[in-house]
């Protein structure tokens, strides 16, 4: 805190120092929240809106559904096969 012109330091009184050098903080302070919030803000609408956990539980159900419907035909046509051991119904 110099004067330019005469290269010479003015005297302040500590309150002027410590209110000047706290309102500068406060002032960054508040600049860099209102920075992180706003990039904050930014990143959770630049990855889209959430999966609501009921649609991603009812796409799971229909997934093992499908699965268990697949199991259930292939083990219903194994058993619509005649077996090997069996004897041949006319005899």
């Amino acid at each position: 805190m110099g004067d330019i012109p005469t290269n010479t330091y003015t005297k302040q009184s500590k309150k002027t120092f410590l209110f000047t050098m706290l309102g500068e903080t406060v002032v960054m302070l508040v600049a860099f929240s209102y920075f992180l919030c706003v990039t904050v803000a930014y990143a959770d609408l630049m990855h889209g809106p959430e999966e609501e956990p009921a649609a991603a539980e009812e796409d799971n159900k229909s997934e093992k559904s499908k699965k268990s419907e697949k199991s259930k035909k292939s083990a219903s046509k194994k058993s619509d096969a005649p077996k090997d051991d069996a004897a041949p119904e006319g005899e």
